[in-house]
């Protein structure tokens, strides 16, 4: 079967449905769709930090909230590093 990229929030769609059943078969599935191509796995990267960002922004009460939460978040990982 060749690879078509693209279906970027289909395939995050059900690579977290099969990760939150624990199904690793379906989790395999989407791995050999992907077929190691850079690009689908840089679209659903991006598309899962999307997903993230908008459940931070809901969860905290708005962006500029969950911007201080992120930032706090480096701060706590780089903080060690940095000084």
């Amino acid at each position: 079967m060749k690879h078509i990229c693209g279906d970027r929030e289909i395939r995050t769609a059900r690579m977290l449905l099969a990760l939150y059943s624990d199904d690793d078969d379906n989790y395999q599935q989407v791995i050999r769709e992907i077929a190691g191509c850079a690009m689908c796995w840089e679209a659903i990267a991006h598309w899962c930090v999307a997903l993230v960002a908008g459940d931070r922004a809901f969860q905290a009460g708005g962006v500029e909230q969950a911007a201080g939460h992120v930032l706090s978040e480096l701060e706590r990982v780089v903080g060690p590093w940095h000084n």
